[in-house]
């Protein structure tokens, strides 16, 4: 049997501190960022080295072939892109119903306090059928109970222009916040961009730059609160280039369009969004730059669709299945506002018919349209307590009712009716119970959403437990690594020694006995 090459136990040695070495490094970096945000622990992976002798003057025979040592492969982050992805898709989800149930909950408040049946505008409401019965039942007679009506009537469409300004108010900040988010994804958006392109680079050289990899997985993770994220890898002559296409709202996810590329992973390139007018309808964010420029950010999760939903919604059920116009069939702020109109201006035109086309209530910004943020007493029924007819009877018959168009109005209060909005919502029922109905419809919408917000909120804290059980970094576990990889070092030099006196044996002491 020959000899084998002198120096070939030290590179098996050789390999094995290395190796142990990097491994020590790589578990000192995991336990220096346990508590760093979106760090993903690192593992070093390793792989054996087949044994040599190929070129060797005498050949080893095969059962007598041993390896070479350790290989560092590379370093990987322990990370799941399978859970990364369930996990956008569930903060997305949660992250829209959180802010419709923020929105919701301000228009509510409105509403319980101004519009429900315990509320001032019913109250009121009630207070104005209570001075026409006083009226009708004082036969008319008295100035005092004409103009406790008016006054009755001139406190519901002051308390009506109050909520519509208040809800209006609710909208001008919805719209602030979604000005914000765009101004938030353009941030991330540049960002993104200069972090693929310092993958590249490193990619480029070698390099791993995990902690670059889990940087842009951060700022994934945060666009995702925001809409629909979808990634491609960027793969340019069928080598990855460790870039990101990052496509952001609705798209093919099996035929990507760049249309709605948000960041190349390819190129210095990365498009930005703007939001329209808080007047136009519906609003909407808009590519500012990209392929796309000037069409319609479309989104069907997210923030921004939950601010979608609450500034363009309004009950439109034939809208719920095309993408472009979903969120037109939430019932959002228009949906209220406008069944608060719907009701203002019923009850204005009844009244106003009922007293023979002379005007009890008016707008008071000169559109001719009658809504709840523009009512006001006419100016003849502010002047004249008594512009409201009492009569319609003409007769000089003694005795003749003085006051049948005062039961009339009355009536016209307590009997049943169609309301129906503009975008065709109906509902029947009298004037009060269709106040009712307001309240009654913000707490189903709330208590709707609550229910899905837990549910959501359960498969996000589920899926984030199971992310970060494979991606955080433990103590105790990196504290067990540590010593093993300690006591592999040790070992590995402990080898060396062995063999550096085998060596020293051979040099040295071979055949110097009985000289």
């Amino acid at each position: 049997m020959p000899i084998r090459p002198t120096f070939y136990g030290f590179e098996m040695a050789r390999s094995a501190m290395s190796a142990s070495q990097k491994n020590i490094d790589i578990t000192g970096q995991n336990i220096a960022n346990i508590g760093t945000p979106g760090f993903s622990r690192q593992r070093v992976n390793l792989s054996a080295i087949g044994p040599g002798g190929i070129n060797w003057r005498h050949a080893l025979q095969p059962s007598e072939k041993v390896g070479l040592g350790v290989n560092v492969d590379s370093i990987k982050r322990v990370r799941d892109q399978f859970l990364d992805a369930r996990f956008r898709t569930e903060l997305s989800d949660n992250s829209r119903l959180n802010i419709k149930l923020d929105v919701l909950g301000y228009v509510e408040s409105n509403i319980d306090e101004f519009v429900g049946e315990s509320g001032t505008l019913h109250s009121i409401m009630t207070s104005f059928q209570d001075a026409l019965q006083d009226l009708n039942t004082n036969n008319c007679s008295e100035a005092e109970f004409m103009s406790m009506t008016r006054s009755a009537a001139d406190k519901l469409v002051t308390t009506s222009r109050v909520i519509a300004n208040r809800i209006e108010q609710i909208r001008e900040d919805t719209y602030g916040q979604l000005e914000f988010a765009a101004e938030e994804i353009n941030r991330i958006a540049m960002a993104l961009e200069d972090i693929n392109t310092e993958i590249r680079n490193q990619f480029l050289l070698g390099s791993a730059a995990n902690e670059l990899l889990d940087k842009r997985d951060l700022l994934l993770d945060e666009l995702a609160a925001y809409g629909d994220v979808n990634t491609r890898p960027a793969i340019i002559d069928d080598v990855d280039t460790g870039g990101l296409n990052i496509y952001f709202g609705v798209f093919d996810a099996d035929a990507p369009d760049d249309s709605f590329l948000l960041v190349s992973g390819e190129r210095i390139y990365h498009a930005t969004l703007e939001i329209t007018d808080r007047d136009s309808e519906p609003v909407r964010l808009v590519w500012a730059t990209g392929d796309n420029e000037g069409e319609d950010f479309i989104a069907e999760t997210g923030e921004v669709f939950a601010y979608y939903e609450m500034l363009n919604g309004v009950g439109n059920v034939s809208a719920n299945g095309d993408p472009e116009t979903a969120d037109e069939a939430s019932k959002g702020i228009p949906y209220f506002t406008n069944m608060l109109n719907t009701f203002i201006s019923e009850f204005a035109e009844i009244f106003n018919s009922l007293n023979e086309d002379e005007n009890l209530f008016a707008d008071n910004d000169g559109s001719g349209v009658i809504t709840a943020l523009n009512i006001t007493i006419s100016e003849e029924w502010q002047q004249d307590p008594a512009f409201l007819l009492k009569s319609l009877d003409n007769t000089d018959t003694p005795g003749a009712a003085r006051n049948d168009n005062i039961l009339r109005m009355i009536n016209a209060i307590k009997e049943p009716r169609e309301f129906i909005d503009e975008h065709g919502n109906e509902y029947r029922g009298s004037f009060l119970e269709y106040l009712g109905s307001i309240n009654t419809e913000i707490a189903l919408e709330i208590s709707y959403n609550l229910r899905r917000k837990d549910t959501s909120d359960i498969n996000l804290m589920s899926v984030d437990m199971y992310r970060a059980s494979i991606m955080d970094v433990d103590s105790d576990e990196e504290a067990a690594n540590l010593m093993k990889f300690q006591k592999s070092y040790n070992a590995a030099v402990r080898f060396m020694t062995t063999l550096d006196e085998m060596l020293d044996m051979v040099v040295n002491r071979m055949g110097v006995v009985g000289r």
